[in-house]
């Protein structure tokens, strides 16, 4: 019966402390350290923050990775492998990687030669996936906020719908 004021990264620890029980459970090993990615958006001041909420979740982080940079790695990869497959020609493949999320889009070029992935331009706007969603649906239905107006259960099951088809 005590009031207690809880941080965002008390917060973001105790669900951090909840993921990595369940890891260890399911691999029957100890995590410690850890990779974690991130939007590019990220400010210097919230990746701190992440840092010390993981550390309060006993992880070590051993690096904090863009999470564009991620997806190229693992582009860079698979691309690796299907050479190795088909014996290309080791020519130099470029790609552009877009990650959105709910409110950031990341984006990535990368190029890919014999095996070797590098990151030409990366790039990230608090600008993303929802805002995208919500922009479309004005289009789709400009009178939406008119006819969901009463925000009954039929209108909140329609309004639903919509975002679901939008999406």
């Amino acid at each position: 019966n005590v009031w207690r004021s809880t941080t965002p990264e008390e917060v973001l620890a105790m669900f951090l402390v909840e993921l990595r029980l369940m890891t260890e459970s399911h691999l029957k090993r100890p995590i410690r350290n850890v990779v974690l990615t991130v939007p590019v958006s990220f400010s210097r001041f919230q990746l701190t923050r992440l840092e010390r909420a993981c550390a309060m979740a006993g992880l070590h982080v051993l690096r904090l990775m863009p999470e564009p940079t991620a997806v190229a790695l693992l582009y860079g990869q698979q691309q690796q492998k299907a050479s190795q497959e088909t014996m290309g020609s080791g020519s130099e493949k470029i790609a552009l990687i877009f990650n959105m999320g709910a409110g950031y889009c990341d984006v990535a070029v990368t190029a890919t030669a014999g095996g070797v992935s590098q990151i030409k331009a990366l790039a990230g706007s608090t600008v993303g996936g929802e805002d995208l969603l919500q922009n479309m649906m004005r289009h789709l239905l400009p009178d939406a906020e008119n006819i969901f107006k009463r925000h009954g259960v039929e209108e909140i099951k329609s309004m639903a719908l919509l975002r679901v088809a939008t999406q």
